[in-house]
């Protein structure tokens, strides 16, 4: 998420603190750590791929899920974990991989511009994401009859495309980059921070109002129900959130500091692993979004298994998912 730090070294950007600017020859410990992170990006590579396809999927395929709009943005965010666990995941492994073979270093300093450019664009896309699904719940909470008029599906569709352009752009490398587009970067990640801790404190104040009018208003059981609903959609969307903020952290917070301390010492071991660890950190994350969705959201569940399964389920009405509409046709 922290593309707005430059990098240094030579002319494909490597930098000085990741791993491959250390010596040719790793310790044990070294060789130790590259081979556990290895092979957990390759174990978890092919369920990232396939658990993001099967959202997309199923989103596509079952109007009970697209008739809540909620569930088209998971599914633009699940593109951009599916190209994570497809493009991203292997780049990264493949480093890895050169790392331990001790090949030349310009194969290994290639290979770690890739993965940092394209892990530092990725989670770009995925925090403006997370910021349509907030500004998405912060309509549906606080203006639901503006909810219904503005969020559409065409509109949901031109927000996620315009969320993967920006950060495509503000990545490109330009004679002007560093002096032009490094400003723009960080004002434009810091009016998203902005925007989406807005979103969710306004979403809980106006959820406790809710609960409160609960308890002292007789409120009909059907307005009980569809709040409840809209509750559980609200805490899904921010844990979504705070897990990609705990896998961002390590990254930003190693970034920080490698540029702050940049030429001033070599880097210890520690900071040679901690540097691999962060960045596969933020890649684990698309793993971790659609496990959150089946675990969370029953009728992600039960679209899963019609679409592994080859059956067709009916849903009860009480066991509908949080996103669901009143009386949504099943796909």
């Amino acid at each position: 998420m922290n593309s707005s730090l430059p990098s240094h070294g030579n002319s494909i950007g490597c930098h000085p603190h990741d791993l491959s600017g250390g010596t040719p020859h790793q310790s044990p410990v070294i060789r130790v750590c590259l081979i556990l992170i290895a092979i957990v990006n390759i174990l978890s590579c092919p369920l990232t791929v396939v658990l993001n396809a099967l959202v997309m999927v199923a989103v596509k395929g079952k109007s009970r899920l697209r008739c809540h709009k909620s569930n088209i943005l998971l599914a633009a965010l699940a593109s951009t974990d599916f190209m994570v666990g497809l493009l991203l995941q292997p780049v990264f492994v493949a480093e890895l991989i050169t790392l331990l073979l001790d090949k030349a270093f310009g194969g290994v300093c290639l290979l770690s511009h890739i993965s940092r450019v394209g892990i530092s664009c990725s989670s770009f896309i995925s925090f403006l994401h997370l910021a349509l699904l907030s500004g998405e719940r912060f309509l549906a909470l606080k203006r639901p009859f503006a909810h219904l008029d503005l969020v559409t599906t065409s509109r949901l569709l031109c927000a996620s495309a315009l969320a993967w352009l920006l950060p495509l752009i503000l990545h490109i490398r330009l004679p002007f980059g560093k002096t032009i587009l490094l400003p723009m970067n960080m004002f434009l990640m810091f009016v998203t921070m902005i925007f989406i801790i807005f979103c969710h404190v306004t979403v809980f104040r106006e959820t406790r109002r809710h609960e409160q009018r609960l308890v002292t208003q007789q409120v009909t059981q059907e307005a009980r129900e569809k709040f409840e609903k809209e509750k559980k959609a609200v805490k899904i969307t921010f844990i979504i959130l705070a897990v990609f903020i705990l896998c961002c952290l390590p990254f930003v917070a190693f970034r920080v500091v490698s540029q702050l301390t940049h030429g001033t010492e070599k880097p210890t071991e520690t900071v040679k692993i901690v540097g691999q660890l962060s960045r596969s950190m933020l890649l684990l994350n698309s793993l971790l979004n659609p496990i959150i969705y089946s675990v969370r959201i029953k009728q992600f569940r039960v679209s899963f298994k019609e679409l592994l399964g080859g059956t067709r389920n009916v849903v009860r009405p009480e066991g509908l998912g949080v996103f669901r509409a009143p009386n949504a046709a099943d796909s």
